[in-house]
């Protein structure tokens, strides 16, 4: 991912490390200077020096804030790409693996791609480029020496090759924990009541510690690999000094170089160590974070993101031919055969465990049918986006969701609605004690305490209504309210005459069914 601030980052590393080194460089002119008394040649030097100095500083600055800028965009470039594969995923997709591992995927794992892919691009051009222009200096001062000390070194460079798979294995094991611990504690959160309850609550605490503490064990592991790797860098840098002190002494006794010269050389090989190990670390991170980074960019396959797909604007029919359904070889549905009319209500009923809710999910393109066997408007479902699907059906789940903010928001869905219409719905769904007036709507959803089973529903189905869509699809969404309130609900949706009704429910009523332009039977 290359960006103006990729490149304006680069460019500020570049030139840090090339005053870098000047600035150890001018050593040698201010030693000389000193050796030879020279007042004005030392003074001149010092100002130089200072000069350099200032650059750096502003130079750092904006290497350290366009560094982050360019992370944090590259960040939002792959949570918006996950995010929007969420969105657009089916559900037997989507099924494949937890809420834990996904909230792990966006919050932990983006972060260490980050910090150990894309940052490590710059450690690693930073300590390139530092290498070699070190290298350069040390030439232009004595070729023995700057030979010797390249030698020495280069070596701990080959060091993170022999750890490369151990690494990027136990990289790859943290985050997996990462994902089983966050799926854990969701679970354990969102059904605290029943654990607590349970005689199991131990079992659930010890589980989370055990996890947490499994991964303390990889990060220790991971830890120590680098702190060898290191120290074993560190090892070469006393060896480089012994080199300097040895070989340059000598020079300098042999009046081969000056004494400012030998002092420039034990500056920049200082120098030359940081890019040596930052090479040797850069190299160690980005292989351990290969795995993750791959995992990461396949969570999803990227051809959900093809919206190529034919357009409809308004629901005249739903046709499904001969549509048969399996799930691992198990058949769910099989030879389903009916059609469905603009404006007409259809109830879809059967006995549990017939596929009904399974059908909903193929309707709506939350599951894949691999056959032309479901149509709209003449056009496979298939041929039609998944949001031009969603933009045709409201549909509201067997499970409705209140999320945890204003009542008001949970029904509006955050877009404009007439405040009139919502009380209106509120009035006519019998919500007007849990809801008295519009303000009352303001409050923010804490929890299903706050709200009974049946309440739920209604207010999912309002939500729906509010929506205008032109087809509503109904999976067991009034199995949780009595008799009484069933009945009414049923009949109002059934004398709203432009609404398209597919009702699914296991639950017929004489007083309601007769309402119905079809009764399809799911066996």
């Amino acid at each position: 991912m290359k960006s103006k601030f990729f490149y304006l980052t680069l460019t500020c590393i570049f030139a840090v490390s090339f005053l870098n080194i000047g600035f150890s460089y001018q050593f040698k002119y201010i030693v000389d200077s000193i050796t030879e008394a020279n007042h004005n040649k030392f003074i001149m030097n010092i100002i130089v020096m200072v000069f350099i100095i200032v650059i750096m500083v502003i130079l750092e600055f904006s290497r350290q804030s366009l560094n982050e800028i360019y992370l944090n965009e590259v960040g939002f470039k792959i949570n918006s790409t996950l995010i929007n594969r969420f969105f657009k995923s089916d559900l037997a997709e989507f099924g494949k693996r937890g809420i834990g591992e996904y909230i792990s995927k966006v919050n932990n794992d983006i972060e260490i791609v980050k910090k150990y892919h894309y940052d490590t691009i710059f450690s690693l051009f930073q300590g390139i480029v530092t290498f070699l222009i070190a290298t350069v200096a040390l030439i232009s001062l004595d070729k023995l020496t700057a030979m010797l000390i390249f030698v020495t070194s280069f070596l701990p460079i080959v060091v993170p090759y022999l750890f490369d798979k151990y690494l990027s294995l136990v990289q790859n094991s943290i985050s997996i924990n990462k994902s089983l611990y966050n799926t854990q504690l969701n679970n354990s959160l969102t059904g605290i009541l029943v654990i607590k309850n349970s005689p199991s609550d131990s079992f659930y605490k010890d589980t989370l510690l055990s996890t947490y503490k499994s991964g303390n064990t990889l990060s220790n592991k991971r830890a120590m690999i680098v702190a060898f790797i290191n120290a074993f860098s560190g090892f070469f840098f006393y060896a480089v000094s012994i080199v300097i002190l040895f070989v340059g002494g000598r020079q300098v006794m042999n009046q081969v170089i000056t004494i400012g010269a030998l002092t420039s050389i034990i500056n920049i090989s200082n120098e030359l160590v940081m890019p040596v190990n930052l090479i040797t670390d850069s190299i160690a991170d980005f292989n351990s974070v290969k795995g993750v980074k791959q995992n990461l960019l396949e969570l999803f396959p990227s051809d959900i993101d093809n919206d190529k797909y034919q357009s409809v604007i308004e629901f005249k029919n739903l046709d499904i031919n001969n549509l048969t359904y399996k799930i691992k070889g198990e058949t769910i549905l099989e030879n389903i055969n009916f059609s469905i009319d603009s404006s007409k209500k259809y109830l879809l009923t059967g006995e549990s465990g017939k596929g009904k809710s399974t059908l909903a999910y193929l309707m709506t393109k939350n599951l894949s049918v691999h056959q032309d066997s479901i149509l709209i408007n003449q056009i496979p479902i298939n041929d039609i986006s998944y949001k031009g699907i969603q933009n045709l059906v409201a549909f509201v789940p067997q499970k409705p969701v209140i999320f945890q903010e204003p009542y008001l928001d949970n029904l509006t869905m955050h877009q404009k609605v007439n405040p009139k219409e919502i009380m209106h719905y509120i009035h006519v769904f019998k919500l007007t004690k849990r809801f008295p007036n519009y303000e009352s709507l303001s409050e923010i959803h804490s929890g299903e305490t706050n709200l009974s089973g049946g309440q739920i529903q209604r207010m999912a189905i309002i939500r729906a209504l509010l929506q205008h869509k032109p087809l509503l699809l109904l999976d067991e969404s009034l199995s949780s309210l009595d008799k009484e309130n069933f009945v009414a609900i049923e009949n109002i949706l059934l004398h709203l005459s432009e609404l398209t009704l597919i009702h699914i429910s296991h639950r017929t009523n004489r007083e309601t069914v007769d309402g119905y332009d079809k009764v399809i039977t799911i066996d």
